[in-house]
C-alpha cells in the first residue's frame, strides 16, 4: 500500500506546500519512514542541483 501523503513529498522538500499542508506533512513525517526517505532523497537532489554552475551557451571557461 502506498502512503497517500507520498505525492506531497517533493513539494514539501521544495518548501512549496501551503502552511496547513506543511504542518500536516511535518507531523506525518514523524511516523512515516517511507515519506521521510523520499523527502531526504528530494533534498539531496535539490542540494546537487543548487551546486551546479550554469554557464551561458558558448562559454568555454572552466
Amino acid at each position: 500500500m502506498r502512503c497517500p501523503f507520498r505525492m506531497d513529498t517533493a513539494a514539501y522538500a521544495l518548501g512549496i506546500l501551503a502552511p496547513g499542508d506543511r504542518e500536516r506533512m511535518t507531523v506525518h513525517l514523524e511516523e512515516c519512514p517511507s515519506c521521510r526517505a523520499d523527502v531526504a532523497d528530494f533534498a539531496g537532489i535539490l542540494r546537487a542541483l543548487a551546486s551546479l554552475v550554469i554557464r551561458p551557451p558558448g562559454d568555454a571557461t572552466t
